[in-house]
């Protein structure tokens, strides 16, 4: 596994505890596979909740999102939102302190 693939493992993990919070544990994280779908199902995540964790994701992971980057396929699965923040994050040099 890569360190790539490694760091987006443990990103999941991390989306999957936001939404169960989110959700008010209504759903637990373990429950949620990587590739469940969060619009419909189990998750069922509605516009509200979309803001609210992309603000959670801002603060957890130190994003600056922009408006226009944020779209319903963003939030189709665990995974595509891990694939978000991962394409979101600053490059390790590029961080300001």
């Amino acid at each position: 596994m890569s360190m790539l693939e490694e760091t987006s493992v443990g990103t999941i993990d991390v989306i999957k505890g936001i939404i169960a919070e989110q959700k008010l544990n209504a759903i637990k994280a373990q429950e949620l596979g990587d590739d469940d779908d969060l619009r419909g199902g189990a998750a069922g995540l509605e516009s509200l909740d979309c803001l609210n964790i992309i603000l959670t994701l801002q603060e957890r992971f130190g994003l600056e999102i922009e408006n226009t980057r944020i779209c319903v396929e963003v939030f189709r699965t665990p995974r595509t939102l891990a694939d978000f923040v991962a394409a979101t994050r600053p490059a390790a040099g590029d961080q300001h302190v």
